[in-house]
């Protein structure tokens, strides 16, 4: 097939040893399917569909196969070497339903390197409050420091009359 990986080197040895093109380039185009661009084609109509639907099965179904397939040591291993988020990461930060499934992950994943840049990343872009529903908050010490951070600002400027409502409001969040 076209999209192999070895097809180019099979072609230039193909040449090399006197075949003839005509017939390579036949062969191609016969047993190409065109499966990748078919999958693209309906991976975009379906995610087009349930764009504004965060709870769509399609999602979810993504969702739980990211966090059944996620190899925490593979992906460390790659982030020690870079020492930055892979692409992938990187793109599903801005989704809340993304984001949902990097807390999935790190849930499991306590001591990820990877995905403790991650919740750094997600804590830097204004996302704090989402952390709180980690029970491993506490665990990461950037995201803990930001919420008693937030938690002291938003309390700074009650008075002794309304301190006991305004900390059951900080509480309840």
């Amino acid at each position: 097939s076209i999209m192999e990986p070895t097809t180019p080197a099979f072609v230039d040895q193909y040449l090399e040893a006197g075949g003839a093109p005509f017939n390579i380039m036949n062969t191609l185009i016969m047993s190409y399917e065109g499966m990748a661009a078919m999958t693209n084609m309906i991976n975009h109509d379906i995610l087009n569909a349930y764009k504004d639907d965060e709870n769509a099965p399609v999602y979810s179904t993504i969702g739980r196969r990211i966090v059944e397939r996620f190899n925490a040591a593979n992906a460390d291993a790659e982030f020690d070497k870079t020492q930055k988020l892979p692409g992938y990461i990187e793109e599903m930060i801005p989704f809340k339903v993304w984001r949902k499934v990097i807390y999935r992950l790190s849930e499991q994943n306590p001591k990820s390197t990877m995905l403790n840049a991650a919740l750094q990343k997600i804590a830097d872009q204004g996302h704090q409050a989402e952390l709180t529903s980690l029970s491993s908050a506490s665990l990461h010490t950037h995201v803990f420091y930001a919420l008693f951070v937030e938690f002291f600002e938003k309390l700074t400027p009650s008075d002794d009359e309304n301190i006991k409502e305004r900390m059951s409001e900080l509480f309840s969040t």
